[in-house]
């Protein structure tokens, strides 16, 4: 049981170790936009589209959607890292992530309409992270599942907290008894990151 033991409290040290190397965790996330048709300007002030206090300058520049593409136009005297418009989607495996001062930010498809996601490297809750708070770990519910595999996967829609509906797909299940009640756990297909 101490191998059990050694074993989680591993993983939770590797989990809280990755949060804190990686500065595109949901803890840096600051800020996600929806994006309208036509110009959507972002900065520091209030008249903008999109508002950070983070962004170096009040207006640093525009996000542009046109027929299902968004491309970037940052304003001359800012310096912003991307590689080219248009810009691509995490619909891509290939998206393009874009930085400026200690923001990094990406084109997302959600209900099939474009959103803008931004990370704060220097986010302050990221600055103060110093590892999850875990419930203490009990042996007694260690148990042993079954995996059961479904023909195909199961198409499911889920509506996120966003409150936009996406189409997962179910792997299967896996079925065990805790404490005499028999329980199922349903497996989802991992979506990339």
């Amino acid at each position: 049981m101490e191998n059990y033991i050694q074993q989680i409290t591993n993983l939770r040290q590797q989990k809280d170790q990755d949060v804190a190397s990686n500065s595109l965790h949901w803890i840096n996330l600051v800020g996600l936009f929806p994006l309208k048709d036509g110009e959507n300007t972002f900065g520091s002030d209030e008249n903008n589209d999109i508002i950070l206090p983070q962004f170096p300058n009040p207006l640093c520049g525009s996000f542009i959607v046109q027929d299902s593409e968004v491309t970037l136009q940052p304003k001359a005297e800012i310096k912003i890292d991307f590689r080219g418009n248009p810009l691509k989607t995490d619909a891509s495996d290939e998206a393009d992530l874009i930085n400026i001062a200690s923001l990094a930010m990406k084109i997302i498809i959600r209900g099939g309409r474009p959103m803008l996601r931004i990370w704060d490297r220097e986010a302050e809750q990221k600055n103060h992270f110093t590892g999850f708070h875990y419930y203490p770990i009990k042996p007694e519910y260690k148990v042993t599942a079954k995996f059961v595999r479904y023909d195909s996967p199961k198409p499911i829609i889920i509506t996120e907290v966003i409150g936009t509906q996406v189409e997962k797909f179910l792997l299967g299940e896996a079925q065990f008894t805790l404490n005499g009640h028999s329980c199922t756990l349903i497996a989802e297909k991992k979506w990339r990151q």
